[in-house]
């Protein structure tokens, strides 16, 4: 077995990546991702193997920013990362109207009365 450069590495945990979120990884290969990279599929991992888009591809740099803020509020965005992201996109890790959402629906019920 030949020895693969960090960049094809990280080539292929982003493909897995792919494939588990399509629901077409091997059921097999999960699980021993899962055993030998704990946190492979996690949001710092994410973030770290997803490239960063052209700037002007407003429709991928918004994608791009949502995986790093996904990353930041899991505590696992990589160093470094969120200062360069201040610099092009500030304002990148306030929340969006989906995050409020999200706390909305997870705020527990007021109680009624019987």
């Amino acid at each position: 077995m030949s020895e693969k450069t960090e960049e094809e590495l990280t080539v292929w945990i982003k493909e897995q990546i792919d494939a588990y979120d399509a629901g077409t990884i091997d059921p097999d290969l999960a699980a021993h991702l899962d055993a030998e990279i704990p946190g492979w599929n996690d949001a710092g991992a994410r973030a770290r193997v997803t490239p960063e888009p052209a700037i002007e591809d407003s429709e991928a740099m918004a994608a791009w920013i949502e995986v790093n803020r996904a990353a930041h509020v899991a505590g696992s965005l990589p160093e470094g990362r969120a200062a360069y992201l201040d610099s092009i996109a500030p304002g990148w890790s306030e929340p969006t109207a989906a995050d409020e959402q999200v706390a909305t629906d997870e705020e527990p019920a007021e109680p009624t009365e019987a």
